[in-house]
């Protein structure tokens, strides 16, 4: 061994040893935050607490002093965020995100070879570790589907990667699962051990005997055989774009600090990662046989889009058709109360920031109405509940405020319909309220309208040809089945079909007629999607579209009549951690046509055999990645070794 690579493999165990020391009490420090939920008791301009809120209001912990004033501090473990490809990365997919085509077998059979992401973090780590490593064995998996009327022979997979060290791997594994419960992989139907490779950038694997698919949908993982100490990490590169579902992640050993992704999970909600991507780069290659069913029209799903800029419970949402505004937020890890108005714009999938509002908040829904963002009462940012009536002006990015309601409330549904704001049930910060209170835009005044059958809080919403729906919600014990209606014009309630699956705090919004609630549910929320049919009086018991990920504490709004766009929320009560993940769920593309089977194509004969020992291409100093905890015991191992 030269001079030259004992020196790099003393710095890599080096940094392997400091890491573990410092990772250790770091996450003993995270268990030791506090999640008992309530309110500190410094008082509110509006009104003061005089109890602890329960857990499933959605209150801010009692973590220590709020701090509105400062930015967001990053989380736990920033170092498992990578920064952009260093020398063995592609100039054209840092610039652009589409990737160079390498020379193709015969038949490409899925690609996802292409919009590769630029921004942090770029990469996320699938890798087969040493024994002394095992618990930081890690696998990242992405989905496809086999069309109807195909039967698939894959015997290449394609993947876009990077050593973050010397490299090289030894080989790669390559699973295939079912797609289960909540699509996410299930059953393993295929593993392929100790594939031989070529590339160091783009990775060729061969698999040592083809997999035949037939129909359906599935998730295939690929994962380095490396080992940590002597070559360091492998790192397979995220898209941008998300195709089906958006991509999974698992550490059975639990050596990064993620907590919820020891088991399969999705990627971007794994705790302290911070990942944002929803997809992987790969490309499957192989034969296929049959011929492919039409592909089915208008059938909605849940995609990711741009992640919020800070951690979010109860960020409002609302769109004019054209953008989507986004407004304060509770972000429970750096104990802040966010104030930011934020703008999403769909042709860049990225996020503005506009004039802040007067005050900070969370848990309230806004509004919007010729030209003017309407956003009432909510938690605060000093641990009380507000009344404040906060009105943006869209044209001259600037704040007022309104005449405040009545009393102050959080939790509330709220709703326009003709030129009148109306605000149902809530928790006044004390218990559930039964309320029903109207806001007159144009005198700027409240009324008191009939109140709600019952009490309830964190209910899904929304109005239909002068009718206010109220679904589910919690009654502050349990959480409700009843669909309750409010007609408008006659200042009177009934009842609906029952709700089938009894949620708080769920995201909702009026989509072509329906209204939709999706997630929410105490203490561990839903994926689901409910959509209720007020012309037959029926709810659709599929619970499709589900979303990506479970969240409660969030807003819905409809976009035109094309989407629905929900973002932030929280993960859990039980241990609140709260989301920067947005998704859209988009519905009406036009009908799509048959996939023509994959034919023979021409290619250049190989001139050699991939070998599993590629010779490593020089790099610059790898940069400091999450290295495991020290522990006197290895974990088993999730996968086996050829």
């Amino acid at each position: 061994m030269s001079m030259m690579k004992r020196k790099a493999n003393q710095s890599i165990r080096v940094r392997l040893l400091r890491g573990a020391l410092v990772l250790v009490p770091l996450v003993a420090g995270v268990c030791m935050i506090p999640f008992a939920q309530g309110q500190r008791s410094a008082p509110n301009v509006a009104a003061r607490v005089s109890q602890v809120p329960p857990t499933w209001t959605g209150a801010a912990s009692a973590r220590g002093p709020v701090s509105p004033g400062t930015s967001s501090t990053r989380h736990l473990a920033k170092s498992l965020r990578q920064v952009p490809r260093g020398s063995s990365s592609s100039a054209e997919a840092q610039a652009t995100g589409i990737l160079s085509v390498s020379e193709l077998p015969s038949v490409v059979l899925y690609d996802q070879y292409d919009n590769a992401t630029t921004e942090e973090p770029v990469e996320i780590i699938s890798q087969d570790a040493e024994t002394a490593f095992d618990f930081f064995d890690s696998q990242a998996a992405d989905d496809f589907i086999v069309p109807p009327g195909e039967t698939w022979e894959i015997s290449e997979v394609d993947v876009l990667g990077r050593y973050d060290g010397p490299g090289p791997a030894e080989s790669f594994h390559v699973f295939f699962y079912e797609n289960g419960a909540g699509n996410l992989p299930a059953s393993l139907i295929e593993s392929r051990l100790g594939n031989p490779y070529t590339g160091n950038s783009d990775f060729v694997i061969t698999l040592t005997n083809p997999v035949v698919l037939s129909e359906g949908h599935y998730w295939i993982s690929v994962q380095s055989r490396q080992d940590i100490q002597t070559n360091g990490f492998w790192l397979w590169h995220n898209r941008d774009v998300q195709s089906h579902v958006s991509a999974a992640w698992q550490n059975p050993g639990g050596g990064f600090p993620t907590g919820n992704c020891i088991i399969w999970f999705r990627k971007v909600a794994c705790l302290n990662l911070d990942q944002a991507a929803p997809d992987q780069v790969f490309r499957l290659v192989g034969t296929a046989q049959g011929t492919p069913a039409p592909t089915p029209c208008a059938t909605p799903s849940w995609v990711v889009r741009a992640p919020l800029p800070y951690f979010a419970r109860g960020i409002f949402v609302v769109s004019d058709g054209t953008f989507v505004y986004a407004g304060g937020g509770f972000d429970g890890l750096s104990n802040q109360v966010h104030n930011d108005l934020l703008r999403f714009d769909f042709t860049t999938n990225a996020w503005t920031s506009l004039a802040s509002s007067p005050d900070q908040h969370f848990l309230s829904q806004a509004v919007i109405s010729d030209g003017k963002i309407y956003n009432i009462g909510g938690f605060d940012g000093a641990g009380g509940i507000s009344n404040t009536t906060r009105i943006y002006d869209i044209a001259s990015d600037t704040w007022t405020t309104g005449a405040p309601l009545t009393v102050p409330l959080t939790d509330m549904a709220t709703v326009l319909w003709d030129g009148t704001i109306y605000v149902a049930g809530g928790f006044d910060g004390i218990g559930v309220v039964n309320t029903l209170y109207a806001y007159n835009i144009g005198t700027d005044s409240w009324s008191t309208l009939t109140p709600l059958p019952q009490a309830l809080a964190l209910p899904g919403f929304g109005v239909i040809d002068g009718k206010l729906y109220i679904a589910s919600g919690n009654d502050g014990v349990n959480e409700l089945s009843t669909l309750y209606v409010y007609d408008i014009a006659a200042n009177t309630w009934s009842t609906a079909a029952t709700v089938l699956q009894p949620v708080t705090g769920p995201g909702s919004a009026v989509f072509n007629g329906k209204l939709y609630l999706f997630g929410g549910g105490a203490p561990i929320p839903e994926t689901v999607t409910q959509v209720y049919d007020p012309a037959s009086n029926t709810w659709d018991p599929s619970g499709e579209p589900r979303m990506n990920v479970g969240r409660l504490w969030f807003y819905g709004t409809p976009v035109g009549n094309h989407s629905i766009f929900a973002t932030g929320g929280n993960q859990t009560t039980i241990e609140p951690v709260e989301l920067r993940i947005t998704e859209q769920m988009v519905g009406n593309e036009p009908c799509g046509t048959p996939t023509p089977t994959p034919t023979l194509t021409p290619t250049a004969t190989p001139t050699g055999t991939p070998t599993t020992t590629p010779t490593a291409t020089p790099s610059n100093t790898p940069r400091p990645i999450p290295t495991p905890r020290l522990r006197p015991t290895p974990a088993p191992r999730p996968t086996p070794r050829p």
